[in-house]
């Protein structure tokens, strides 16, 4: 089950990824993006989302949340 949001703060798109193994102490080092397949891969959990092309390719700030028991978190990507 994937767990990815794209949600956009003062005009920037960041890409949240809620992870049933992450920690709060863990920063977003446990995200990294494939360059040239252009896939987002989390370490602790293999989950990898593939972002929508957009025009001008914009950047993506990644974060990494904890998976709550009472978190929502999508399954599809959402923009706010």
């Amino acid at each position: 089950m994937k767990h990815w949001i794209i949600e956009t703060y003062a005009g920037q798109s960041v890409l949240i990824h809620y992870c049933r193994y992450a920690e709060n102490d863990i920063g977003k080092e446990a995200l990294r993006q494939d360059i040239g397949g252009g896939y987002v891969r989390c370490d602790l959990c293999g989950e990898k989302f593939l972002p929508p092309t957009q025009p001008h390719h914009p950047r993506l700030i990644l974060k990494l949340q904890p998976l709550l028991e009472d978190s929502i978190a999508e399954e599809e990507v959402t923009s706010c």
